[in-house]
């Protein structure tokens, strides 16, 4: 199963812990899992080498910034 995880980044913080570990966990019982993930950022949780680290394109403004994350999902489907 093909699995994505959306996480604003992966510096500090519980969600972004709990998004690691559950990654590697599913990647772990075989599943192709992805994080979309602002990269720019320093990775404190680092996954497993299979999970796929994917850069979330950054933007400006709330409106253009969810049309980028769309137009992301949509290109990975």
């Amino acid at each position: 199963m093909k699995i994505l995880f959306i996480c604003h980044n992966l510096t500090d913080g519980g969600a972004e812990r709990v998004c690691v570990d559950v990654a590697n966990g599913l990647s772990l019982l075989g599943h192709e899992v992805l994080i979309l993930t602002d990269t720019s950022a320093p990775i404190t949780y680092e996954p497993n080498p299979v999970v796929k680290i994917i850069n979330q394109v950054p933007a400006t403004g709330r409106i253009s910034m969810r049309l980028n994350a769309f137009r992301q999902l949509y290109q990975l489907m």
